[in-house]
């Protein structure tokens, strides 16, 4: 018995440790997320819908705009007036009035030297601040930024500027996918050539958890990309991706504390980083030209079936010790399929979710050509024609009418009918 209940304790032991292990960390700031950095998986939120002040991570979007207005070999020229709208305490390039700058340099100012009058001068130079913040906000709803605001380009404290932690993963996730972009973020020490009236600026990143230069005490060893924001309105902050093994993730913490000297946006990103590495197994969820489902034909020739394949690689990640099973799969897709297609051609698309969490979707491409039958397109259309509910209606209103001529034709050929013998009883009776 004793042995029993020694053997029983160190089971719930166990158990009770692995749950704490396993269970996700409880960060600080107000709003936080985890995610696939390259797919589409969300792996841990904390109020990622909550608006909250976007402070330094405007100039991710001001970035963004330049990057589309001007690209990365537009020399602008500082304009005359620019003094008038920046502030001497605030961080700045020390941009001189017709100072001649390349695009890409005014980006690397103010992401990783948070140069406010980079941001402005960026705007100042397309037409007028006011249109090109309205651009930003273009952009913003292009790429799927539903609740993100923006009323200046250096993110200045102002009510009705606002962003959320799921739009901002939507706007890294752009930095990431355009090889000319990402390295804004992933550069860590950047000298900027002389111009016609400054020398050489070096700037370091401000992502504490991969830059060396001033805080130590948060370097963390896979972090390779990312920036950071403090402000009175906005609280501590910091957007990182980091990369080990074959796992690629960002974090994002939104509204985070500085208590006793310690910066918490970066701790909350250290422990959100050591969930989603230690606690979770990279999956492949679907491969490149994969078979993933089989769809009925319709107007074709041939087999009355097509396989459909997977357009892309889809990788996804799943708790230590769960099955790739456990990822669910839903098809959307129009079925019966119909013909002309092309080997190839999006004929509907796969999407794929675990622990209720959108994993990612992979197009459902032909995987052959099909072609139409003429015979089948025709008998279908008749088909679909007798099929129309207001064709329905009028056969069945000539029907009716038919229907009622019969019934009126056949009363009155009994009436003639009677009529004729009624006349022949009285011919008889006389």
């Amino acid at each position: 018995m004793k042995r029993f209940l020694i053997c029983l304790g160190l089971i719930i032991i166990t158990l009770c440790s692995y749950v704490v292990c396993s269970a996700a960390p409880e960060p600080r700031a107000s709003s936080a997320i985890l995610a696939s950095l390259s797919g589409q998986q969300i792996i841990y939120t904390k109020n990622a819908d909550r608006q909250l002040p976007s402070a330094e991570f405007t100039k991710l979007m001001t970035a963004y705009t330049t990057y589309k207005l001007y690209g990365l070999e537009k020399t602008l020229i500082v304009p005359d007036n620019l003094n008038e709208y920046t502030n001497y305490m605030e961080t700045n390039m020390n941009l001189k009035p017709g100072e001649e700058i390349k695009s890409s340099d005014l980006i690397y100012g103010m992401i990783m030297g948070q140069a406010n009058d980079a941001a402005l001068t960026v705007a100042m130079c397309y037409s007028s601040i006011e249109n090109f913040v309205g651009k930003m906000n273009e952009y913003a709803k292009n790429l799927g930024m539903t609740n993100t605001v923006f009323t200046n380009t250096t993110g200045r404290n102002d009510e009705k500027q606002y962003t959320t932690a799921n739009d901002l993963l939507i706007l890294y996730r752009e930095f990431y996918k355009d090889k000319k972009l990402y390295p804004f973020l992933s550069t860590k020490n950047v000298v900027i050539p002389a111009t016609n009236l400054s020398s050489e600026r070096s700037y370091w990143t401000k992502n504490h958890l991969m830059s060396r230069f001033i805080y130590l005490d948060y370097i963390y060893d896979y972090a390779d990309a990312g920036l950071s924001s403090s402000s009175s309105s906005g609280g501590y902050s910091v957007i990182s991706s980091a990369t080990k093994g074959t796992k690629e993730l960002v974090c994002i913490v939104m509204n985070s504390v500085y208590e006793n000297g310690v910066n918490y946006s970066m701790i909350d990103a250290q422990e959100l980083f050591n969930y989603g590495f230690d606690k979770f197994t990279s999956v492949t969820v679907a491969k490149q030209g994969d078979l993933l489902y089989e769809t009925q034909l319709k107007n074709h020739k041939g087999k009355d079936t097509l396989l459909l394949c997977a357009e892309k690689t889809v990788k996804g990640v799943i708790l230590d010790g769960d099955d790739i099973s456990s990822i669910e799969k839903k098809v959307v897709l129009e079925e019966p399929v119909k013909a002309p297609l092309k080997k190839d051609e999006i004929v509907g698309k796969m999407v794929y979710t675990y622990q209720g969490n959108l994993v990612g979707e992979v197009n459902l491409i032909a995987e052959r050509d099909v072609k139409r039958s003429i015979i089948k397109t025709i008998f279908g259309g008749i088909i679909w024609f007798f099929g129309l509910k207001a064709i329905k209606v009028i056969i069945i209103i000539i029907l009716c009418v038919i229907g009622a001529m019969f019934v009126y034709a056949y009363n009155a050929s009994r009436n003639r009918r009677r009529r004729r013998r009624n006349r022949r009883r009285n011919y008889k009776k006389f």
